[in-house]
């Protein structure tokens, strides 16, 4: 087939049936017969599209589904017994077609699962099905990789003697000048001591504030408490969800809601009377947007609930 994979529809089955393709389906649709195969469907695989052609033609002859199934296993089992055969002659594996042979050895073990699951296939060929597949993994890691193609490390190499180098990435002039012969360990320093733990005194928020400076106390309070919070992972245990609730605290029920400018209480908000300079707003600005930057990585640490939501 071509590498679209459409040849084996356009040609394949209307030679094989002597009629055109779109006969062949208002045929299958006028005996209640299930479509096998769709182009769309398997149009990048030329080789589905063969076995999906296949299955259609014994299908039209009154092969049974349960039929077509073991042809299907049958052929598949063929195919990984060709590569094991290969296997037997090959010196070296790449791991593109290491990967391949493991992908179609785990599709030959999914389908006799399935079989066994249908009564299809009985104990003796899942059995079977076990050891040849475990005999062509055996073989396939026995086979060494190439070490264009490995993607593991290259192996260690022995800077002393240039001869011994057996990887194609260590062959480089002068790579032995990146190579540290004095003791480096000394350059670490001493071992820091761990840091005790610092408490987190919650009572320093105020309940209640009352004028600007009490406000700006209060927030650079929960600023602070925040930083110890999150900065002792060892000693604290649910630390997103203690910020987003101080956070919370603070804003909504510490801090006074600043009243509308068309409220009729509007001179008891002590919001609406302030006269701040330029550094008082600064200050206030820097606060609230260290709290905000608190509280949102916070939360996005905090799974998905319905408490969390409302």
């Amino acid at each position: 087939p071509n590498q679209d994979g459409t040849m084996a529809y356009n040609r394949l089955i209307p030679f094989l049936t002597q009629e055109p393709l779109d006969v062949s389906l208002k045929k299958m649709e006028d005996l209640g017969e299930p479509i096998v195969f769709e182009p769309s469907a398997y149009i990048v695989s030329p080789a589905l599209n063969l076995q999906a052609a296949l299955a259609y033609l014994a299908r039209r002859r009154g092969l049974s589904e349960d039929d077509i199934s073991m042809v299907s296993y049958a052929i598949d089992f063929a195919h990984v017994e060709l590569a094991k055969s290969d296997l037997a002659l090959a010196e070296t594996l790449p791991d593109s077609h290491r990967r391949s042979l493991k992908l179609a050895c785990k599709q030959l073990t999914r389908a006799a699962a399935e079989l066994g699951k249908r009564k299809l296939l009985f104990d003796d060929g899942l059995l079977k099905c076990q050891r040849f597949v475990t005999e062509v993994d055996t073989m396939a890691e026995a086979l060494p990789a190439t070490d264009n193609d490995s993607q593991l490390p290259p192996p260690p190499c022995n800077l002393d003697d240039i001869k011994e180098y057996s990887s194609p990435f260590s062959k480089h002039q002068l790579f032995g000048r990146l190579f540290r012969y004095e003791d480096v360990d000394v350059l670490a320093g001493d071992i820091l001591p761990p840091v005790d733990y610092v408490p987190v005194d919650y009572s320093q928020v105020p309940l209640k504030v009352m004028d600007f400076e009490q406000a700006l106390r209060a927030l650079r309070h929960t600023d602070r408490l925040c930083q110890l919070i999150y900065n002792q992972p060892d000693y604290i245990n649910n630390r997103h969800l203690l910020i987003a609730s101080l956070v919370t605290h603070t804003i909504t029920a510490v801090l006074p809601t600043p009243k509308p400018v068309n409220s009729d209480s509007i001179d008891t908000c002590f919001w609406a009377q302030l006269q701040l300079r330029f550094e008082r707003q600064l200050d206030l600005m820097v606060l609230l947007d260290r709290l905000m930057r608190h509280f949102v990585c916070a939360i996005v640490q905090i799974p998905d609930s319905r408490i969390i939501h409302g």
